[in-house]
């Protein structure tokens, strides 16, 4: 049966308008891990994954924050090449890392390790969003020495609303000084242009006139017919 020839191109139409509406979003999903940067990479510099590119940077000038070998940090939670905030030379003490993202983003988690040298304290790890140089949130999370460890280590995720930078700090560390790895991140859904949505809307109302029309060429066929083919068209 042709679909078009027995319902008209408006239903049709509508049909479409229906299943873009019900189609799911799916996000873009990003990971960075530092395995695919040279040992001693230093900030500022960029990565892209899930094609979200995120740049990474550092008040103070050049070589903040440098990629290196786990054993490096002693951590247990990372793994491989990781992002440590200078690796113990004078540029890596106290400051933060910042992270840009080309897009907005609906969620964010990371791996951490404080420079802690084993004390049993509790070392706390803070991350910042922003929208657009405008802080959405603030999370801060304590960090804990894993048995084998020597760093006081954990994990940290943001959920929204909706951010492209995170500043990470970690003020009550020894000399504030941490690493990162396994960055996670989820792409928010784009918001609709408003000429789309309207676009949008217009299909439809153009859609439903057609159906009417249809309707009412139908009716007006069917008064003009004789008053014996009325009847049999009704016995029928």
């Amino acid at each position: 049966m042709n679909l078009v020839s027995k319902t008209g191109p408006a239903v049709v139409l509508l049909l479409l308008l229906e299943l873009a509406a019900i189609a799911p979003v799916h996000a873009q999903v990003g990971l960075f891990n530092f395995e695919g940067d040279a040992t001693g990479t230093q900030t500022p510099f960029s990565n892209t994954s899930g094609g979200i590119t995120a740049t990474f940077s550092a008040p103070g000038g050049p070589g903040g924050f440098v990629v290196g070998p786990n054993p490096a940090y002693g951590s247990v939670l990372l793994s491989g090449q990781v992002l440590g905030e200078g690796f113990g030379t004078a540029t890596g003490a106290n400051i933060p890392l910042n992270i840009a993202f080309s897009q907005n983003l609906s969620s964010l988690t990371l791996d951490f390790a404080n420079a802690s040298f084993r004390l049993l304290t509790p070392q706390t790890f803070t991350l910042q969003a922003f929208e657009n140089g405008v802080s959405v949130g603030i999370l801060t999370v304590p960090g804990l020495v894993p048995n084998g460890g020597s760093n006081a280590e954990g994990v940290i995720g943001f959920f929204g609303p909706v951010f492209n930078s995170v500043q990470l700090s970690s003020a009550t560390s020894i000399s504030g000084q941490f690493a990162i790895d396994n960055i996670g991140i989820v792409g928010a859904p784009p918001v609709p242009e408003a000429s789309t949505t309207v676009s949008l809307g217009l299909l439809l109302v153009l859609g439903m006139g057609g159906m009417v029309v249809a309707a009412r060429r139908k009716k007006a066929a069917r008064s003009l017919e004789s008053p014996q083919r009325q009847k049999a068209t009704r016995r029928g």
